[in-house]
């Protein structure tokens, strides 16, 4: 059974900006999309990620408020049809 949910998870780039974390997230999702698995015998179709983006203190400036900012972001990249990046 394949599942097409997702799972949400959290990266923390300490001293990253936005710009190098958006770069590092775009390379993060190319290459997981470029992943060939196999499993059982069957090829499994490729993985998507969406990636929401914040960060201290360009667009947030304590935890709730990153938080918020990266899920906002999160599920605009989503509803643009995934498998994208997004900075809130």
């Amino acid at each position: 059974m394949i599942s097409n949910g997702g799972e949400e998870f959290v990266l923390i780039l300490p001293e990253s900006s936005v710009e190098d974390t958006c770069k590092y997230a775009e390379s993060l999702r190319k290459e997981i999309k470029n992943m060939k698995v196999n499993f059982r015998d069957q090829w499994l179709p490729s993985i998507t990620l969406s990636f929401g983006i914040s960060a201290y203190p360009d667009l947030g400036l304590d935890t709730i408020e990153l938080i918020r900012i990266a899920d906002k972001a999160l599920y605009k990249a989503k509803e643009a049809g995934r498998d994208r990046v997004v900075i809130g």
